[in-house]
């Protein structure tokens, strides 16, 4: 999870530079700006809720152990 944010920056920084340069030719290229526009949000949302999921994941985690030792007392 904590690479998944880069990758998509990366993509959308890729797709913004294809979709600039190929704005005089219209095609199959002039989707680098909504493929770039896509990727830049998902970079931005999985960035902004990486450490809530890290914090979900723990207290998951914590409410789990307590349920075993709950349950074989």
């Amino acid at each position: 999870m904590k690479k998944l944010p880069t990758i998509f920056l990366a993509i959308a920084l890729v797709a913004f530079v294809i979709g600039f340069l190929e704005t005089l030719r219209p095609g199959a290229w002039a989707l680098g700006f909504p493929v770039g526009a896509v990727c830049l949000g998902l970079s931005f949302v999985t960035k902004v809720f990486q450490k809530e999921a890290a914090r979900f994941d723990e207290e998951e985690r914590q409410r789990h152990k307590h349920a075993e030792r709950s349950g074989a007392a």
